[in-house]
């Protein structure tokens, strides 16, 4: 759970201007964050979403983006699972 905080807080920290990820639920390998903000579309939004994946990598997380789900024109849910 350490590590999940650890990569939330990188990714907030480089890319707050345009997005920025809380963490909803997490429950064994799944974990849902939403992502709000109002992103530069132009590179799309999954870019936005995944960048989470590598972010997660830095700290030695392995995260898979399996979901995403527009809740707002600036605010979406992807769901991730960890991997072992």
């Amino acid at each position: 759970m350490e590590g999940l905080r650890r990569a939330l807080r990188l990714y907030n920290k480089y890319r707050r201007r345009e997005a920025q990820a809380r963490l909803v639920h997490h429950e064994g390998d799944i974990v849902k964050v939403e992502v709000k903000g109002s992103f530069c579309e132009t590179c799309g939004i999954y870019d936005w979403l995944e960048d989470l994946v590598y972010v997660a990598r830095e700290v030695g997380l392995e995260l898979e983006l399996v979901d995403a789900q527009e809740k707002a024109s600036d605010k979406w849910l992807a769901v991730y699972r960890l991997k072992k």
